[in-house]
């Protein structure tokens, strides 16, 4: 009777275990893993002189991708 016992504490152990492990990689791969937001939209912005409209991240084809919506002085949007 005891070794069902451990036998099932040591099981419901692993299972508890790899929930967690996997709730990590869940939290780790929706993040943006080397740019920020904030570093996204300086640099298109040094690309694309104007004012910043919208930002959305996004993940198309395993990539992250910040897309950045600027208006430039002449009234374009890119």
């Amino acid at each position: 009777m005891n070794l069902k016992i451990i036998a099932g504490t040591v099981v419901a152990g692993i299972v508890l275990a790899t929930g967690a492990v996997g709730a990590v990689a869940a939290q780790t791969a929706t993040s943006p893993t080397t740019l920020s937001e904030a570093q996204a939209i300086e640099i298109a912005l040094k690309e694309v002189p104007g004012t910043v409209q919208e930002t959305e991240f996004e993940r198309e084809g395993g990539k992250e991708i910040f897309e950045i919506e600027i208006v430039t002085a002449d009234g374009v949007e890119m």
